[in-house]
């Protein structure tokens, strides 16, 4: 998509290195915000909120993001941990069923 091919380009010439996920994550976060506190002609929390909840396959570089009436992502949450200067990524907890108990916490190793 030429969106990440801009990114990639742009992140490079800047910083030296190529990005990783949490560099073009932490990008489209600031992005997907500022297109929020635009459409709400506001950045009051609660007008950015409904914004956000309005929001249907808005694209960034790491792909299309949307929310449900509740807020909620529909987009997968990736649990990351930093080791010896190296992301892991761990298991995602399962979700609640309906009406049933909320997910466990992620246990982090030391």
């Amino acid at each position: 998509r030429p969106e990440v091919v801009r990114f990639n380009a742009a992140f490079t010439a800047k910083y030296g290195a190529p990005p990783d996920a949490g560099s073009a994550l932490g990008y489209d976060c600031i992005q997907l915000l500022a297109h929020a506190m635009k459409q709400a002609g506001s950045a009051v929390p609660e007008d950015v909120a409904h914004a956000l909840h309005a929001l249907k396959d808005w694209r960034g570089v790491t792909g299309a993001f949307s929310f449900d009436e509740k807020g909620d992502a529909d987009k997968p949450v990736i649990f990351s941990v930093v080791r010896s200067g190296r992301f892991e990524y761990l298991p995602a907890p399962a979700p609640a069923s309906p009406g049933g108990a909320p997910p466990r916490a992620v246990r982090l190793r030391p």
